[in-house]
């Protein structure tokens, strides 16, 4: 998580340093392979992490970094190489490798890896700073900074939007609607939900965002750990509707309730509600 708006600043300029060198500013996709080749990064494709990692480890050693739990990347900083795993589909393996060039030319992280013994002697709660770090960074190379934000004011509020404009920016549907919300005008929050388990009737919140002008206006959302079919977006999740919209109450930090419109979209792996204050 990054909380200091001054490092948001920088990361972003970074970005742009980043879009401007390799030539990718309005060309869509971003051209990822540009990208790398500025930043003097170069994919392994003869190791693949879907694979056991114990030959990877006598390849590799302690220059191994996962990029997230499930280790889809690595880089290694001593070969400026990165690692993938090779099951991922495009979008996400053009999301994980913009990571790892984060984890690469951010300098801040490049000098504290310089003097550290290997990644796991950092303090965890750095190494989730870093992580936060270089996936924003991703984030701002492959929707391209304002061209992304400038995009969305054009339509209405709407979860369609994202979804439709995704495959210009060759991300995910996911990132997509997660970027509009970051970066959208108007009010409005994103809920993210793990899929139905065999045994709980409720779904277990993943994660939740506001827009700067939500936050702003209303404070941020707060929800219970897990949410039932009391809200009108379980219930239609609960009947296996993909795509749905009805409206709910929204409950603040200061306990203020907030009438919301909803629309709830189900992408095979999270569910994910938009709201926006009636």
């Amino acid at each position: 998580m990054i909380e200091s708006e001054t490092d948001l600043i920088e990361i972003e300029k970074i970005a742009e340093n980043l879009l401007v060198g390799s030539k990718a500013y309005d060309i869509f996709p971003t051209p990822v392979e540009d990208v790398l080749s500025y930043a003097e990064l170069v994919v392994d494709q003869h190791l693949d992490l879907s694979r056991p990692l114990t030959r990877l480890k006598s390849v590799y050693g302690k220059h191994l970094r996962p990029a997230f739990k499930k280790v889809l990347g690595i880089l290694d900083r001593s070969a400026n190489t990165i690692l993938l795993d090779q099951s991922m589909n495009e979008n996400r393996k053009r999301f994980v490798q913009l990571h790892e060039v984060g984890h690469k030319v951010l300098p801040w992280q490049a000098e504290i890896m310089e003097f550290a013994d290997d990644e796991y002697t950092i303090d965890p709660s750095i190494q989730v700073k870093f992580e936060g770090e270089a996936s924003y960074l991703a984030s701002c190379v492959l929707f391209q900074k304002e061209r992304f934000s400038s995009e969305i004011r054009k339509f209405d509020l709407s979860i369609k939007t994202p979804m439709d404009i995704s495959k210009k920016y060759g991300a995910s549907i996911h990132a997509t609607i997660r970027r509009y919300v970051l970066n959208n005008q108007e009010p409005c929050a994103l809920l993210v939900l793990h899929p139905f388990d065999d045994i709980d009737p409720c779904l277990a919140i993943k994660d939740s965002f506001e827009s700067p002008s939500f936050r702003k206006k209303f404070g941020k959302t707060v929800w219970p750990e897990k949410c039932s079919v009391k809200y009108g977006f379980v219930f239609d999740a609960a009947n296996n509707r993909r795509f749905t919209s009805g409206e709910c109450v929204l409950i603040n930090e200061a306990g203020e309730r907030i009438g919301a419109l909803y629309q709830h979209f189900f992408n095979g792996h999270n569910h994910l509600v938009l709201f926006s204050p009636k």
